[in-house]
């Protein structure tokens, strides 16, 4: 009889012992990496396309949305005064989310780089009254969409007024359209 109960206990032993085994084995292979195809980081001109598809918002568009205009706005004769310029929040009406400030930022870069001097920006915050300055340029984004299931296609229009404050007149205006079309649909952030 004590040999079964040895035999027994010898048994269960084991069992607990291959369980704790197989617990701490599955344990290790959940915290292994995953192997993935991944390759390394490239690194891109911000104007090239990133082959990722979508239709959004991307860098070559704010890039390029910003030299037009300010190459537009540089342009322009002021007849011999510096007139300062505000530039407004930008508006996105647009389905898609993107930081308002990095259109702005670059735009303020392009028109300051641009300006030599012919005019002025000031920046447009809750101490600045619209009074104090010459002109307001405003930029609104928008998008129309189209989806059949298969594909999406998106157009975007980058919208720019460059209005007086005192009656709201539009002295100027400036677009830049895209369009793009894929298959794949693509999260922007």
């Amino acid at each position: 009889m004590l040999g079964e109960i040895t035999d027994v206990v010898g048994r269960a032993l084991l069992l607990c012992a291959l369980s704790l085994l197989l617990v701490a084995l599955s344990g290790a292979l959940a915290c292994a990496p995953l192997v993935t195809a991944q390759g390394p980081t490239v690194q891109l001109d911000p104007d090239v396309d990133d082959q990722l598809g979508g239709t959004g918002v991307e860098s070559g568009d704010v890039r390029g949305a910003s030299e037009q205009i300010a190459r537009a706005l540089s342009a322009l004769e002021h007849r011999g005064e510096h007139p300062r310029i505000a530039l407004a929040p930008v508006q996105n009406l647009s389905r898609f989310r993107i930081d308002p400030a990095l259109l702005k930022n670059r735009l303020t870069h392009e028109l300051v780089q641009r300006a030599r001097g012919r005019f002025e920006l000031i920046p447009l915050d809750s101490d600045t009254a619209s009074a104090e300055v010459d002109f307001l340029l405003k930029t609104e984004l928008r998008s129309l969409t189209k989806d059949n299931g298969r594909a999406t296609s998106d157009y975007l229009q980058y919208a720019f007024q460059l209005e007086r404050p005192r009656d709201g007149a539009v002295l100027w205006s400036g677009m830049y359209e895209t369009k793009r079309v894929s298959a794949v649909d693509v999260i922007y952030q």
